[in-house]
């Protein structure tokens, strides 16, 4: 017998196959949404890391302190010598 697949809402179980096209829609919406909203939360996140970043640089700036050193892990390449001999 094979397994009917379920949706929750409101801690309530529903039978996908017997929602009606609507109610799958809205269910696709409300997916979609729920992951617009987790992006724009990391976005954010970024965005204020960012920004506090920028403010340690400038208060750094305005003291006349060295600007705090970011370690990074990637390495240029260097160019290849070009010269002609």
């Amino acid at each position: 017998m094979d397994k009917e697949q379920k949706v929750k809402f409101n801690n309530k179980e529903y039978e996908w196959n017997k929602l009606s096209q609507k109610a799958k829609l809205i269910f696709g919406q409300l997916r979609d949404l729920d992951n617009k909203i987790l992006q724009s939360r990391m976005q954010m996140d970024q965005l204020n890391m960012a920004r506090q970043g920028f403010t340690t640089a400038l208060q750094a700036e305005l003291e006349g302190k060295p600007p705090p050193q970011v370690k990074v892990n990637y390495v240029p390449k260097k160019p290849k010598d070009s010269s002609v001999n």
